[in-house]
């Protein structure tokens, strides 16, 4: 009898146990991981096979900290979930509650504060047991205005497996708060998108049945890369029309056929104030315009228009007088010098060969910016700069170019001789070359005049951006065609003689100093180590280019002239191998300067800072920015800016975007810039930056600082 109690107990304790596993909560235990707490919880008690349950990932921020909607904006970084699954069930789409706006100086960015449960439907199928298990690998960023970390978890939920589920008590309120945040649709209103000639998006809502208007709108786009976050919307109500303006994000693909997101207002109706939109472009009356083709314009686009376009055509024409472009202008006197005594329609020839150069290389540029700005890449003026594997690859030619000039070699044909003919034959070849070296060196300047243009064009349809281009080509070329039709004046040259081999093997100089500042810039991106395997590749290229130069010439014998060829292809090619090997290197942790008064710039340090109510000025700039370092040695650096830098408590930033940096460019971008030089002065508790200019004077710092209070001197 005893025997027969104990098996009962046994069988009533296991029995028990059961019942206890089948009414275990819809939920794992919580994971914190740094400021956010996530669990991984279910609306309903149990899978039921066939039909859905919701389940969702539950993220708790701490305080001042927050995550990122599915369109983080202009930083950030959405939340994401990697389901595991049963064999036969299927994870539906996050439902997203909606965002709300996350102001970060210059930037805007939409993501979620306090808590927020990102809920999926999960497809149900046949099971075997008593319990399935689901897991879920969930990763995120948290921000607060300091600093951005990145998280994650490793979530797990167990349920039984029942024929019928209710919904879970624990979580139905966290479920039903998350579908009250959800967008809905707003079936009284009718949503339409317009283009506008300047390329912005007009997004119209028009009552079907005499709803009264609503207001505070803002929208929401679901993806990035469609309207820029951070512009201002403008809404308006004009005839019974409620509207926003939405300007194109620099980096769209394309023209997209509608605009979809969520549309927040006060009174869409029965309690909607977060509206699911899908309108496509061009209902209601607008029209659908072609990137490729330039939109209608009122007069006072044309206006706009007309004014960049001359404000582009004289940056080009200033760009003349950078230091980038110097070391190809000498090879133009030498062409000028050349052309003294040819017939007035060669000279002019030659002139608009030069700008047919020109435009080409700004055309392909424009074509290139474009292209992949279209392909979501962040490029702007300069790019090609931005990679050290051009930068070394311009030493190499630059080299090459000096040494012709100084005699070493005579070129031959290709690109580089082409290149080199303008000093040498005056070919016409040689400059449509001249053009396109001249603008290649060009693009790390930045003219006065020149990024405003550069920012409306980049900002455009691909027509108009091309027109802007095509204006700084014409204005940088403009001087040479203008001499070159002209050629009367070159009467003031002195007659050929022995003084032009002295005047050729002399701006060789100007070649070689650019080569110097591009070995600085790539040291910058790479390191000593790169530096060191570009000067090794530049001392390979030069011992096969003498070893050309002196045994292969047409009076050599062809053995000689083989093995020439052969060792320059064999210096030329292991040349090319270092060079290659040196750009893929890193440069140390940057570090502030030898002063120890400027800052490696950060989104989180400038929030910080002005947090803490101290002006902040930032220096946008590149190592491979003539301009920029001519600006910082002779404004910023000067003793009387830096002492009303410190008698003012300015706390220094500098931007350094000599490498490819995502977050500097879309800081440029919602400054109106598209390159560098830019430089910003924040003044405490100011909303807007207190001075937002590309090029400075030394009078324009100092009138500014003048405006913000002395800093109390320290203890």
């Amino acid at each position: 009898m005893i025997m027969h109690l104990s098996q009962f107990a046994r069988t009533m304790i296991g029995m028990a146990g059961l019942m206890c596993a089948s009414l275990a909560p819809a939920h794992a235990a919580p994971v914190r991981d740094g400021h956010v707490v996530a669990e991984l919880v279910a609306r309903e008690s149990a899978f039921v096979p066939g039909q859905p349950v919701m389940v969702g990932v539950h993220l708790t921020m701490d305080p001042t900290w927050h995550t990122y909607w599915r369109n983080s904006g202009d930083s950030g970084l959405a939340t994401t979930i990697k389901w595991t699954l049963p064999k036969g069930f299927e994870a539906g789409p996050i439902d997203w509650p909606t965002p709300t706006r996350l102001p970060l100086s210059t930037i805007m960015n939409y993501g979620y504060e306090g808590d927020v449960l990102l809920a999926s439907p999960i497809r149900t199928a046949a099971l075997n047991g008593a319990r399935a298990q689901i897991k879920a690998r969930v990763d995120w960023l948290v921000c607060s205005a300091e600093e951005c970390i990145p998280g994650g978890a490793d979530l797990v939920l167990s349920l039984p497996v029942g024929a019928s589920a209710l919904p879970d008590p624990a979580h139905a309120a966290l479920f039903e708060k998350a579908r009250a945040q959800l967008p809905q649709p707003a079936p009284k209103w009718e949503f339409a998108t317009q283009r506008l000639g300047d390329g912005s998006y007009r997004l119209t809502a028009r009552p079907l049945s005499g709803q009264p208007l609503p207001g505070g709108a803002y929208f929401f786009a679901d993806d990035a890369g469609v309207t820029q976050s951070g512009a201002p919307q403008n809404p308006t109500l004009d005839n019974g029309v409620l509207s926003v303006t939405l300007k194109p994000s620099q980096y769209a693909q394309g023209t997209p056929t509608a605009l979809n997101g969520v549309w927040v207002a006060q009174g869409w109706g029965d309690g909607v104030t977060a509206a699911r939109v899908t309108a496509r472009i061009g209902a209601g009356g607008g029209a659908v315009h072609d990137p490729l083709v330039p939109a209608p314009a009122s007069g006072a686009d044309l206006a706009t228009l007309g004014g960049m376009l001359l404000t582009a055509f004289i940056g080009g024409m200033i760009l003349n007088l950078m230091p980038c472009v110097f070391p190809v202008l000498s090879l133009k006197i030498m062409g000028f010098v050349q052309s003294a005594g040819d017939d007035r329609r060669k000279i002019a020839l030659h002139g608009w060969i030069y700008v047919l150069g020109v435009l080409v290389s700004f055309w392909v540029l424009a074509g290139t910016l474009m292209g992949l700005r279209a392909a979501g890449a962040q490029l702007a003026w300069g790019f090609q700069l931005q990679s050290p594997i051009i930068v070394v690859m311009l030493c190499l030619l630059l080299l090459t170019l000096a040494f012709s000039l100084l005699g070493i070699f005579e070129m031959g044909a290709g690109l580089v001789g082409a290149a080199g003919r303008v000093r040498t034959k005056g070919g016409i070849s040689g400059s449509f070359m001249s053009g396109v070296l001249a603008t290649v060196l060009a693009t790390p300047c930045t003219a006065p005049f020149m990024g405003t243009a550069l920012a409306f064009a980049l900002t455009q349809s691909t027509f108009i951006g091309f027109v802007v281009f095509t204006a700084l080509a014409l204005g940088m070329a403009s001087p040479y065609l203008v001499l070159s039709l002209r050629p009367q004046w070159l009467a003031f040259l002195p007659k050929p003689g022995a003084w032009m081999d002295t005047l050729k093997q002399a701006m060789a100089f100007p070649l070689l100093g650019t080569i110097i500042w591009l070995l600085w810039v790539f040291g910058q991106q790479t390191g000593m180590n790169g530096l060191l395997q570009a000067m090794v590749a530049m001392l390979l290229l030069s011992i096969g280019l003498w070893a050309w130069g002196r045994w292969g010439t047409m009076f050599q014998e062809a053995p000689v002239r083989r093995f020439a060829l052969g060792l320059l292809t064999l210096c030329g090619g292991a040349a090319l191998w270092f060079a290659y090997a040196g750009s893929l290197l890193l440069p140390p942790a940057a570090a502030s300067d030898a002063s120890g008064e400027w800052q490696a710039f950060t989104p989180e340090k400038l929030a910080q800072m002005r947090s803490e109510g101290k002006p902040v000025f930032v220096d946008f700039s590149a190592a491979w920015c003539a301009t920029c370092i001519v600006n910082k040695q002779m404004v910023l650096s000067r003793p009387d800016v830096s002492r009303s830098f410190r008698n003012h408590g300015v706390v220094l930033m500098e931007a350094d975007w000599t490498r490819r940096d995502a977050t500097i460019t879309k800081i440029l971008a919602a400054n109106g810039r598209s390159g560098v030089p830019l430089h910003i002065l924040y003044a405490p508790g100011a909303g807007e930056p207190l001075l937002v200019r590309d090029l400075v004077t030394t009078d324009e710092i100092l009138k500014a600082l003048d405006g913000l209070p002395t800093a109390s001197p320290q203890a």
